[in-house]
């Protein structure tokens, strides 16, 4: 991904528009305490959301089958 600046001076060069807007917007937007979570938290909390879909559809399934006796049991 190519940094912000990179399309400010895209933008410069084009007629003022909404690229230039989005631009503004983008540098706005990735500051420090942004990059930092990019690249610590939102991984992690990623695998935990996957991690609890994969929970949640394996519990799914469970509740979905048919009921089975417990084997040698009476």
């Amino acid at each position: 991904m190519r940094r912000p600046e990179f399309y400010l001076v895209q933008c410069a060069q084009n007629d003022p528009t909404e690229k230039c807007h989005i631009a503004r917007r983008l540098k706005e937007c990735f500051t420090e305490a942004n990059y930092l979570f990019l690249l610590c938290v939102h991984p992690v909390a990623a695998e935990e959301n996957r991690v609890n879909l994969k929970f949640q559809a394996r519990e799914a399934e469970a509740a979905a089958a048919p009921w089975t006796p417990l084997r040698g049991g009476r």
